[in-house]
């Protein structure tokens, strides 16, 4: 029974790891590259610029995938403390960051 459990385990944990697709990964990098160019002030920005859709298109996708709690990573990538590959990688292993 215990290795049947094991054995279980390890078929459920990569589904986990991969639970997004390329195109999700991508905006996620994409978001992340915001908020490493982001003014570092106390509050940092998740979007390139404004008047541009892109703040749109972050509500979109924040209201698709209300599991994904970016803001704590957005800070640490806006302030130097973790970079966009592996900011992005927390959410998506062996993500690389397409600049």
């Amino acid at each position: 029974m215990k290795l049947q459990l094991i054995v279980l385990a390890l078929l459920i944990s990569p589904a986990q790891a991969a639970k997004y697709d390329t195109a999700t990964c991508d905006t996620i990098a994409y978001i992340f590259d915001a908020c490493s160019v982001s003014v570092k002030q106390p509050q940092c920005f998740m979007v390139h610029r404004t008047g541009a859709g892109e703040s749109k298109d972050l509500i979109t996708f924040t209201d698709a995938h209300p599991e994904l709690d970016l803001g704590p990573l957005c800070d640490q990538v806006c302030h130097g403390k973790i970079s966009v590959t592996k900011a992005t990688q927390r959410f998506c292993p062996g993500y690389r960051f397409k600049p």
